[in-house]
Formats: C-alpha cells, sequence, structure tokens
C-alpha cells in the first residue's frame, strides 16, 4: 500500500503546481517594458532621501557634504536661508554617474528646496529637473532614461514620506509620457540612521503613465514593493505585487519564491498564463 499511497501524493502535488511557461519575453514585454519604468522613475526618490536625511541628521557640515559627494560622485552647491538651523535649504545636485551606493547610475541634475526640518512633521521637498539639463538614469542593462520636471515629498509620519509624481516626465528613447499618480514610502528599518545604505522600505499607491494623447497604461501596487537598500542587492524589489493594465493586465510578483531574495526575478502573469522572468537578462 506504500507506494500507491506515496504515487497518490505525488499525483496531488502535480496537480497543484502552478505552470511556468517558457515562452519568449514578448508575450508579456509590456510589463517588463512597465516595471524598468515605473522603477527607473521612483528609484531617484531614494537618493533624494539619502541627501537629506543625512544633512537633516547630522547637519549642514562640509564634511558631510563632502562625503556626500563622494558616495554619490556629484558636486552638491547648498544654500541654507536660516543660517544653519536647517529650517529652509535649498541644495543644487550635478550627478555624474559611477556612483558607489545606488544600483541604477544617475548623470544630470536636480534642485532640492527643503521647507522646515526634513525630519519634522510636515516637512516638504520639492525637487526640479529642468527640461535642458534632465537626469538620465542608466540600469545594468545599459538602458537609458531620462526624467524632467518636479517631484513633491510630504513627511506625514516619522518613517513615511508620501510622493506626488504629478509633476514627473520620463522620456524612453523617442517616446515621452507624463506620470500622473502618488506614491507612500514607509520605512521598516533604518529610519533613525542617516542616508539609506541598508533600509528596507515599503513602497505602495497607483496611478497612470500617460503620452499626450492617452493612458499608456495604469499601474496599482496592490501588495507594498519592499525595497531593500542594501548596496549589494537588486535594483527592483524584492517582495510584492504590481499590477499593470493597458489593453492586457499584468500581474507582477517580486517574490515568486516567497523568500524575499535580492535577485532580478519575477512572475508575471498574463491571461491566466504565468512567466518567470530574469529582469537583469
Amino acid at each position: 500500500m506504500k507506494p500507491i499511497y506515496g504515487l497518490v501524493v505525488f499525483s496531488l502535488l502535480i496537480a497543484g503546481c502552478e505552470k511556468i511557461y517558457e515562452e519568449p519575453k514578448d508575450s508579456v514585454k509590456e510589463g517588463i517594458e512597465a516595471i524598468h519604468q515605473l522603477n527607473s522613475s521612483i528609484s531617484i526618490v531614494p537618493v533624494i532621501e539619502h541627501i537629506n536625511s543625512r544633512f537633516a541628521q547630522e547637519g549642514m557640515d562640509l564634511l558631510i557634504k563632502q562625503k556626500l559627494e563622494t558616495e554619490l560622485n556629484a558636486e552638491i552647491l547648498w544654500i541654507d536661508s536660516v543660517f544653519g538651523n536647517n529650517e529652509e535649504v535649498f541644495l543644487k545636485v550635478k550627478l555624474m554617474g559611477d556612483n558607489r551606493i545606488f544600483r541604477n547610475d544617475y548623470m544630470g541634475e536636480m534642485e532640492i528646496s527643503v521647507k522646515r526640518n526634513y525630519l519634522e512633521l510636515g516637512s516638504e521637498v520639492l525637487v526640479k529637473i529642468s527640461n535642458s539639463n534632465p537626469l538620465v538614469i542608466h540600469n545594468e542593462k545599459n538602458e537609458s532614461f531620462s526624467l524632467r520636471g518636479n517631484i513633491e515629498i510630504q513627511r506625514t509620519l516619522t518613517n513615511t514620506i508620501e510622493v506626488d509624481l504629478r509633476g514627473l516626465s520620463i522620456v524612453t528613447d523617442s517616446d515621452a509620457y507624463h506620470w500622473e499618480g502618488s506614491l507612500t514610502y514607509k520605512w521598516v528599518s533604518g529610519e533613525n540612521i542617516p542616508g539609506v545604505i541598508n533600509d528596507i522600505v515599503h513602497v505602495s499607491g497607483n496611478g497612470v503613465l500617460k503620452d499626450e494623447n492617452d493612458i499608456e497604461f495604469s499601474w496599482d501596487i496592490t501588495t507594498p514593493l519592499s525595497w531593500n537598500l542594501e548596496p549589494a542587492c537588486t535594483r527592483y524589489f524584492t517582495s510584492g505585487v504590481l499590477l499593470v493594465k493597458d489593453d492586457d493586465r499584468y500581474h507582477i510578483n517580486f517574490d515568486p519564491f516567497e523568500n524575499g531574495a535580492c535577485n532580478d526575478i519575477v512572475k508575471i502573469t498574463k491571461a491566466g498564463k504565468s512567466y518567470e522572468i530574469n529582469l537583469a537578462d
């Protein structure tokens, strides 16, 4: 009887397993493109957070400025309008690529203005990226995207910021798109340590990406995306679920093996078929 019992159990396990299709990436190409566009756009927020939190917690100090410039391979010009108390700050940041912290590379300029101490509830940040000198983002696949426009950030809790993307545009090759939507960044660990190195952040929110005439796709984070900001970890998310809709629906699971690993593998489900995709390929 034992062999029969084992065969029944094995058969049930096989029947309960989800079939993973090995068809070409073209089957879910639009879903993959949505991941890259969203990731490239919102990945600049931890860079901004790294700068603001270090100055807010360690002071507007020349040594801190030099450390940031080394870490980010950047030139930072600051004007503290209230003489050193960090209540109202204006920064000009020039990023020159090959930074030492983040997996994406950033080249270009942005202006950051902070009202009130950045760590206080209700503090507001306005980030401006000009059309004439956009912020160009390069990833490990040698793809590039450029960001232009404004990002607005407000601190709502000691470990939470709200990010408004409505003034931000992204250019991919010859196509230009405009973001509409908002995000919540909630720090799970590291919020009391200056900078963002090794922090873990949960990201939630929804919105649409539009061109001049039509909606390119809508996006909704149905399970918060976990972002591990350890330098050696993936530039993508280690868990969470993203739903993308255009003419089709893409259910994107960033933790298909349910282990929170720092890898680039996602599971994309479209029309009832699931595909395991390595985003680094």
